[in-house]
């Protein structure tokens, strides 16, 4: 997937593409297997979730959001650390 620019314009693309259609098989190829994230802002109080939950969230998205555009102006890419 190259670098992280790229792979976030491609990620960007793919939610458009789910949002005009409504299918959300283009966000999903970007999860692995074992896939997890954290929901939050802040680290004391995130959620942790795996693949499945986000399958399921991209598809309740882009169903309630049809038609929708997703850009971003700016973005600042980190690895998550302790705080």
């Amino acid at each position: 997937m190259g670098n992280s620019i790229h792979f976030h314009d491609q990620y960007l693309a793919a939610w458009n593409e789910a949002m005009a259609s409504g299918d959300s098989a283009p966000i999903e190829t970007f999860l692995s297997p074992d896939y997890h994230g954290w929901l939050g802002s802040e680290a004391a109080i995130t959620e942790p979730f795996d693949a499945a939950t986000a399958r399921e969230g991209f598809g309740g998205t882009v169903s309630a959001l049809r038609g929708s555009t997703v850009h971003a102006d700016f973005m600042t890419v980190t690895p998550r650390g302790r705080d």
